[in-house]
């Protein structure tokens, strides 16, 4: 009877507590059986619209630099452009709650719902009004985002970048750790009616599709465990049968300890 009971215990610890390479591994194909390496994933690139409280860089060049510093961020000593997270922060044109930014000698452009090469168009249209030969360079300061839940190294991350993708911004965050859901992951994004949950499957190479598949700024990542968590035991083969040693021997002893009442 106890032999069994102790087969019973063994088996099912193999069974519920080790994490599979099919809840592990990225990108696989689901929708057929066989391999499709070398066939290309085509996805479509959502473009960014601004929303309120995005800060934007707006950049002037012109011929006559000291009338186009009016319109820069802060430069350092050496007439490079100083970037930091503090000083697109302090210097960027921050988009109020109305969805306008203030720039000083022209007023509040409207920007909120625009592209960013929309902005460009309608920032260099109104600082030619000043400057002909102005060339006007208009940015995001960054994509900033975090990660939350059982990544390697959660955290709030901001890269200059023009896009970037999902697995680029776990992959800044060290990557996912064995005990994470790689096919519940939830991105908490937010929109200008408010804020809505997105559950991706991180394992379904169809993600490269996803209009979820491009980080936007402010996004939030948040990393689910796997069940075996839950339960304290092995995500492994090696680190299950550690479990199920210790669990056994505590069986034998309380048996052992019984027998001599």
């Amino acid at each position: 009877m106890l032999k069994n009971i102790i087969f019973f215990l063994f088996i099912s610890f193999f069974i519920f507590s080790c994490v599979s390479n099919k809840k592990i591994i990225y990108l696989q194909n689901k929708a057929i059986s066989h391999d499709s390496v070398g066939n290309a994933s085509l996805y479509k690139r959502f473009t960014y619209k601004v929303q309120i409280n995005d800060i934007i860089q707006v950049n002037v060049r012109s011929k006559n630099p000291s009338a186009a510093s009016f319109f820069n961020i802060i430069e350092n000593n050496t007439g490079q452009i100083a970037i930091s997270e503090v000083t697109n922060y302090l210097n960027g044109y921050s988009v109020d709650e109305l969805g306008s930014i203030n720039i000083p000698n022209i007023g509040k452009i409207m920007v909120v719902g625009l592209t960013i090469d929309e902005i460009k168009v309608l920032v260099e249209t109104r600082v030619k009004e000043y400057i002909n030969d102005a060339f006007v360079v208009v940015k995001l300061s960054g994509i900033n985002y975090s990660v939350i839940g059982v990544a390697n190294r959660p955290g709030r991350y901001i890269l200059y970048s023009n896009q970037l993708t999902i697995f680029e911004a776990i992959a800044n965050a060290g990557d996912l750790q064995d005990i994470a859901n790689r096919r519940k992951i939830k991105l908490i994004r937010q929109y200008p009616d408010g804020i809505r949950s997105h559950l991706l499957d991180l394992t379904d190479k169809e993600i490269i599709s996803s209009p979820y598949y491009f980080i936007q700024p402010n996004d939030l990542i948040y990393i689910q465990p796997l069940k075996v968590r839950s339960l304290g035991i092995g995500t492994t083969g090696f680190s299950t049968l550690q479990g199920v040693v210790t669990v056994l021997s505590v069986i034998l002893l309380v048996i052992t300890l019984s027998r001599y009442k």
